[in-house]
């Protein structure tokens, strides 16, 4: 349903999908029109979407309210996985996206760690030079059922893709942080992480990320320089090159 008056239209209605990563690829290259457009009524939306579907997952029933400013589309998001507020720049080359989200809770696909190669995309998503810079803070991450704690993440725009300056996990039973960049283009591209964790207990940590294990205690002290040859949402583990030091202390087996 679309209403107007003067200063404002209004959409309300329900969408049986929402493709998030196309349509962020359709507004970097055309979303700067409508800061160009100026005068017309402000755009507000009120809709539910049965599949949204965001780092390759799919969230069923979420309600999504967007407001239109001079400079932002403020978007606040409701469902049984996700909730929270973001923002994004009308211009997304000049203004990192921005999100807070109380709660996201995403699954691993199961492809993920397999031993089958994961081809690079070679769609505009898969070029890092057209990602927006990004500003997250998300109050209570949950991967696979299994809570991690709170997470924050900063990337910055740079000639040939993205900078991550700060990748921060503070949970319990694991701190993780991490910088690194995704560079290149859209026909070849290259993620590169230097990465600390520290872990109280790796027994714990490992059956909160859903591996079996009998090992108890034994905190973990590690770093490592990783690198795949694609974007950072294609990770898989066949991909995988680099290093890996770690001092692992007593535990118990049971």
């Amino acid at each position: 349903k679309v209403s107007q008056n003067r200063s404002n239209l209004r959409i309300n209605g329900i969408i049986s999908k929402l493709n998030i990563g196309e349509w962020l690829s359709w507004f970097n290259e055309y979303g700067s029109n409508f800061a160009d457009m100026g005068g017309g009524p402000t755009l507000l939306a009120n809709v539910n979407v049965d599949k949204l579907i965001w780092l390759n997952n799919t969230f069923a029933n979420s309600e999504i309210n967007v407001k239109q400013t001079s400079k932002n589309w403020d978007v606040n998001i409701k469902s049984p996985n996700v909730t929270g507020w973001l923002s994004i720049p009308q211009n997304i080359k000049l203004q990192p996206l921005q999100a807070k989200l109380a709660k996201l809770q995403v699954t691993i696909p199961e492809d993920t760690a397999n031993s089958k190669t994961t081809l690079p995309n070679t769609n505009s998503n898969s070029d890092p030079r057209n990602a927006p810079a990004l500003d997250i803070q998300i109050d209570e991450l949950i991967i696979d059922q299994q809570s991690l704690g709170q997470m924050a993440l900063k990337a910055n725009q740079v000639a040939d893709g993205l900078q991550l300056t700060n990748l921060q996990l503070s949970g319990s039973v694991l701190n993780l942080h991490a910088t690194g960049d995704w560079l290149g283009n859209q026909l070849s591209s290259n993620t590169n992480l230097h990465v600390t964790i520290d872990s109280p207990d790796l027994g714990q940590t490992l059956r909160v990320l859903g591996f079996n294990s009998a090992l108890y205690k034994a905190p973990l002290q590690a770093q490592a320089d990783i690198n795949w040859p694609v974007a950072p949402y294609d990770f898989s583990l066949i991909q995988l090159n680099g290093s890996l030091s770690l001092q692992l202390g007593a535990g118990r087996v049971l």
